[in-house]
């Protein structure tokens, strides 16, 4: 069975998210531009192969 290695940066900023609920707040907690942010989110949802919920109100793949 294939395993998916997550980066750990990637997913403190994808908490930091569903946590503050907002990209640029959780862009000043970790210490990042929203930009990049923004960015390492999409990584995670390539690695996961699902989209995740934008709203940042749930998380789960987009229907």
């Amino acid at each position: 069975m294939s395993q998916t290695t997550f980066d750990l940066a990637v997913l403190r900023s994808f908490v930091a998210c569903m946590d503050l609920g907002s990209f640029a707040k959780a862009a000043d907690r970790v210490g990042r531009l929203t930009s990049a942010v923004s960015a390492q989110i999409r990584k995670l949802e390539e690695q996961a192969g699902t989209a995740l919920d934008r709203d940042l109100t749930r998380v789960g793949p987009v229907l």
